[in-house]
């Protein structure tokens, strides 16, 4: 796993869970995104497998809508993911 180096600054992964599609980021701390995918469901867990080992985030936020429990079980099964972190979606495409 890659981690931030000096001057670096750390990064966390993003999903957006859904039962068809999934939104899925990696953003740094200062807001900067560094890569951004809506992927089919069936493939969101092995992106963000690839972009833990890419990028070395320090933790995995999932929105808590649609799907979230069944996600949430589902990821921190799985070694090499970072933590994971329900989040609030409630409003967040107003901020």
């Amino acid at each position: 796993m890659v981690s931030a180096g000096a001057g670096e600054l750390p990064c966390l992964l993003a999903m957006d869970p859904g039962r068809a599609k999934c939104g899925l980021a990696v953003v740094r701390w200062d807001r900067k995104v560094l890569a951004r995918q809506v992927v089919p469901s069936e493939e969101a867990q092995g992106r963000l497998e690839a972009w833990s080992r890419e990028y070395g985030p320090r933790c995995l936020v999932l929105g808590d809508a649609t799907s979230a429990r069944e996600w949430r079980a589902r990821l921190e099964a799985v070694k090499g993911l970072p933590p994971v972190v329900l989040v609030d979606e409630g409003h967040s495409s107003e901020e």
